[in-house]
């Protein structure tokens, strides 16, 4: 990782995003479970807290220790800073993903911040398991056999040998 030094300043909207200067901020030193708590974003969200603190752990192998931790002025996100991130934050923790600057697999190129890549946090609201879930097949009792089969056959499998 070459280039880790970003400041993105101003959305289409005008507003501003992962500035690192946030004269509001809650700082947390080193401690970003701290930050995440404190954020508290992730109450019910077990797995997306799981995720977002994965993401740290591998952007720390890559860039070193956390040096910083805090969640903006506004409660939006949580930013985290590394020790060869220079002055700038590296992973952007949000309620539905987390933007940060390595390539993780399973992430995506940022649409508006080319520089980030984006991965999508197992929520209960966007959650593959939730979404992808098998539908459970009704069950039917062979009245020969004792022997359960999936109702939507016309007849039992184990007696009619189909």
């Amino acid at each position: 990782m070459t280039d880790v030094s970003i400041r993105f300043n101003k959305t289409e909207m005008g507003q501003l995003m992962y500035a690192d200067q946030d004269s509001n901020r809650k700082e947390f030193g080193t401690d970003y479970l701290a930050a995440l708590a404190f954020w508290g974003k992730f109450k019910n969200e077990k797995a997306a807290e799981d995720k977002a603190i994965e993401i740290i752990k591998i952007t720390e192998k890559e860039l070193g220790d956390v040096v910083l931790a805090h969640v903006n002025g506004s409660g939006d996100y949580v930013a985290v800073r590394f020790k060869k991130s220079g002055n700038a934050g590296s992973v952007f923790i949000n309620k539905g993903f987390v933007d940060h600057v390595l390539d993780i697999p399973g992430s995506t190129q940022h649409q508006k911040h080319l520089r980030l890549k984006r991965t999508l946090l197992p929520t209960s609201k966007n959650s593959a398991a939730t979404h992808n879930k098998i539908p459970e097949i009704k069950q039917a009792l062979c009245e020969n056999c004792q022997m359960s089969y999936p109702a939507h056959l016309s007849a039992c499998p184990i007696c009619t040998g189909a």
